[in-house]
């Protein structure tokens, strides 16, 4: 009795045993499937790709009329949820060796819900990006333009505002603590042109955003060398403003 017993107790420990080593192999075998990265190919990074084979990226663009063309095609690519937007290693090593040569300055609101890249379908080097809080412009913001402008030879300059703008709405409310009452005395002007332009209370802050573009362009055009490159037609500054619930950018 006592020696069947013991060949029982033998069987099974040579049972949990195997199992035990079947457990580990697996396990290992699926840690080395599950982390292809420890191999020693280069891996290229892709910030988000989907197939969208009507939409070509642009190329050696250099006028302002065809810079447009390139922010209409990408907003549509945008609009209709086809965003093709890839940054690879090859794309930083080539902007790193070659230096970057945007074809648009974009002056947009530093809203989370406006990223001009993704709107646009824009990668790497292809936006001049400048983000403030209402888009409003003041001397850093006029510097960084013109550098875009003259040493990096920018055709277009857009500065683009958008639907339900926390600034604007802060302007109207008049209510702001600390620096933000410096953006809200540069949006005020145009919200008192909006007053003086309607008393349809659900029309003022649609036109206090539109006016608002206008009055930071304005501002562009103050500098001598945005001034003298847009009239020598060097460059064109437009307006634009983009609705965050469709997704659409139209140009004003």
């Amino acid at each position: 009795m006592k020696k069947a017993l013991l060949a029982v107790l033998a069987c099974c420990a040579v049972l949990a045993s195997t199992t035990a080593c079947s457990t580990n192999n697996t396990g290992t075998s699926s840690t080395a499937t599950s982390h292809p990265a420890t191999t020693s190919s280069p891996v290229s990074s892709t910030v988000s790709e989907m197939v969208n084979s009507n939409y070509k990226k642009p190329e050696n663009i250099t006028t302002a009329d065809a810079a447009i063309t390139a922010l209409t095609a990408g907003n549509k690519v945008f609009v209709d949820g086809n965003i093709n937007i890839t940054a690879t290693n090859a794309d930083r090593q080539e902007l790193s060796k070659n230096g970057q040569k945007p074809y648009a300055v974009v002056i947009t609101c530093s809203d989370s819900r406006v990223p001009p890249e993704l709107i646009f379908n824009s990668s790497l080097g292809e936006l001049f990006t400048i983000r403030t809080a209402g888009n409003v412009v003041n001397s850093f913001e006029i510097g960084s333009v013109e550098y875009g402008v003259d040493h990096l030879s920018t055709p277009l300059v857009v500065v683009m505002g958008h639907t339900k703008c926390g600034a604007v709405a802060g302007a109207i409310e008049g209510h702001a603590e600390g620096h933000v009452e410096d953006i809200i005395h540069e949006i005020l002007p145009s919200v008192e042109i909006a007053r003086q332009t309607t008393t349809d209370e659900s029309q003022i802050a649609t036109l206090s955003e539109n006016y608002n573009v206008e009055h930071s362009i304005a501002k562009l055009r103050e500098s001598e060398i945005l001034s003298k490159a847009e009239q020598e037609s060097k460059i064109k500054i437009i307006g634009a403003k983009y609705d965050i619930t469709t997704g659409q950018v139209t140009f004003l």
